[in-house]
């Protein structure tokens, strides 16, 4: 959790390749998308608790990585119960939720 204010702010992560970045800050992070970890769609977005690197191993080569930091009022950090791995959110997430986007380079 940030401290913003008086208040507190929830914000968890997505990460995903920089192919996709330009259709994710036009459209969002949309349900039923192909995944990059996987040969099938999925009807939800994959978020976690922390940006856990250990979890995209199995990209492919080449490929950079980009961090989201998503801080959406509907999206709590009871609803990851005791999974801090991941959540599967079945909505939009439109870029306007968009804490930050941050390009990585695993070394």
């Amino acid at each position: 959790m940030r401290v913003g204010g008086d208040s507190m702010e929830f914000s968890c992560f997505h990460i995903t390749t920089e192919d996709r970045l330009d259709s994710i800050l036009k459209y969002g992070l949309k349900p039923n998308s192909q995944r990059n970890r996987a040969s099938h769609k999925t009807p939800h977005v994959m978020l976690s608790l922390y940006p856990d690197w250990s979890l995209y191993n199995n990209f492919k080569k080449n490929k950079k990585l980009i961090l989201i930091e998503v801080r959406h009022p509907q999206i709590t950090r009871e609803m990851f119960g005791d999974d801090p791995e991941g959540l599967a959110y079945e909505g939009i997430i439109y870029p306007s939720y968009f804490r930050a986007v941050v390009n990585i380079e695993l070394i």
